[in-house]
């Protein structure tokens, strides 16, 4: 090695040792935050109308919460909240199955501003498919 290459090398490790290693690892901070579920789920939370009035129902109120770091929905009109699974890993498209009415895939859309502002509710075997609004 020549006389050069070691005064770099000297000079490299001495600078790792006085900034601790910073210099390696400016780009990847250590002890980041990850985020919550709360926080990914922030954009579609809260209570969605859909018109239901072509299936005898009328309007029907959906709302999306997260509870116990899991996303979860429940309308006005079911008994209990339905855990959301995400459909092919996309961020905000989900299925709920419903072990009598099947199930329910339910797709959230962005408005020209690239807000959350609608989800698309189906479900083939009831041939339901109905765009709601943010209602909150």
């Amino acid at each position: 090695m020549t006389q050069s290459v070691q005064k770099y090398l000297l000079y490299f490790i001495s600078v790792l040792l006085i900034t601790g290693g910073s210099l390696l690892w400016a780009s990847a901070p250590s002890g980041a935050a990850q985020e919550t579920p709360e926080e990914i789920y922030a954009p579609i939370l809260g209570s969605y109308e859909l018109d239901m009035s072509a299936f005898g129902w009328g309007n029907v109120n959906i709302r999306f919460f997260v509870e116990d770091g899991k996303l979860w929905t429940q309308t006005d009109m079911s008994n209990g909240p339905e855990e959301m699974l995400r459909i092919d890993e996309k961020l905000f498209e989900f299925m709920v199955e419903d072990p009598d009415e099947g199930r329910y895939d339910i797709i959230f859309k962005q408005d020209k501003a690239g807000n959350y502002t609608q989800c698309q509710v189906k479900n083939t075997s009831q041939e339901i498919d109905v765009t709601g609004k943010k209602i909150e």
